[in-house]
């Protein structure tokens, strides 16, 4: 790698795992190119080419995946939660929605940020028991959805901002940031673009609450692998409890605590890598 590690003023930071790694911005793709010619003689898998772009997943595929699910589905939590049945979603839902109103322990002067909030689930279950909720997604049909709920119900404190969680910006300083099963479809680059904007929009005293897929032993990485319950290619990256803690560690969060959403030997664990997690974290 060195013999490509450039050095000029005009850089492009890319990822490899959260540790940066500085290349000229203007060769880049013949950097990538001589990586590939090198992976076919001498044996580098190209998911590794790509792990030190920062890039475990293609994210702009998975864009497109939730924005053909919305498509195909109905309005309810179903779709947001990845789960088409109907007697599972029931059970699901009893089970996580007082365990999340737990962790978050909200108070009518907070104001909330629920980043990747698709069309609200979380939002709207909130948004009577706080001052404010801003809601952000990047799939214009959800926030549409999620505007439209808000105007016939009358949600005066909820707004919509159509925007990706890793670019939007505010200058409100949030109590609570709500990040619910979007971080498994972020890259490591991504990840440190998010950090940056929660610490400019978060104060000492602000809550984190992640509820996300999580590795149970190691990082676990689906890439266009197909799921026969969803039937579709799938991908995500499950970060491993001990990532998550030191991913927020980095920005001044601490782990207040954590575990897993469903008991042992729930239907709702469907895999033997992977646990549904929830995470308190506070900024110090």
């Amino acid at each position: 790698m060195a013999e490509w590690n450039l050095k000029d003023h005009k850089r492009m930071v890319y990822h490899h795992m959260m540790d940066e790694v500085m290349y000229h911005e203007d060769d880049i793709d013949t950097l990538r190119e001589k990586l590939i010619e090198k992976q076919r003689s001498h044996s580098l898998d190209e998911k590794e080419i790509n792990r030190l772009f920062g890039v475990d997943i293609d994210t702009e595929y998975m864009r497109e995946f939730w924005k053909q699910r919305v498509k195909q589905h109905k309005i309810n939590e179903g779709m947001t939660n990845l789960e088409d049945d109907s007697e599972l979603l029931r059970i699901k839902l009893m089970k996580e929605i007082p365990k999340m109103k737990a962790y978050v322990n909200p108070k009518k002067d907070m104001k909330m940020l629920d980043l990747g909030s698709g069309y609200g689930t979380w939002t709207f279950e909130f948004a009577k028991d706080v001052e404010l909720v801003h809601a952000v997604d990047y799939i214009n049909e959800m926030i549409d959805i999620g505007r439209q709920r808000a105007e016939k119900e009358k949600f005066t404190n909820v707004s919509f901002f159509c925007d990706s969680m890793q670019e939007y910006v505010s200058i409100i300083k949030y109590d609570i940031v709500l990040l619910s099963g979007v971080t498994i479809y972020l890259n490591d680059a991504d990840i440190r673009q998010l950090l940056k904007c929660i610490k400019s929009y978060t104060k000492r005293g602000s809550i984190i609450i992640l509820r996300d897929g999580t590795g149970i032993k190691e990082r676990y990485i689906i890439e266009k692998e197909y799921s026969e319950r969803l039937d579709v290619l799938y991908s995500a990256i499950y970060r491993t409890r001990d990532e998550y803690i030191k991913i927020f560690n980095s920005i001044g969060f601490k782990l207040v605590k954590d575990e897993d959403m469903f008991e042992e030997g729930s239907p709702l664990n469907r895999y033997d890598n992977t646990r549904l997690r929830i995470y308190k974290f506070v900024r110090t």
